[in-house]
């Protein structure tokens, strides 16, 4: 079971309006932007 699934992506909210949408239709709600820096 997984508590946490993290995605990269170049376009923040872009990707935030695509994620929100699907799993919108799977009753769950919007995500939150982790502000903190992340390095490769």
């Amino acid at each position: 079971m997984f508590s946490h699934i993290m995605i990269g992506a170049n376009d923040i909210d872009a990707s935030k309006k695509f994620y929100d949408a699907v799993l919108g239709a799977l009753n769950i709600s919007p995500g939150t932007l982790d502000t903190r820096v992340r390095t490769h």
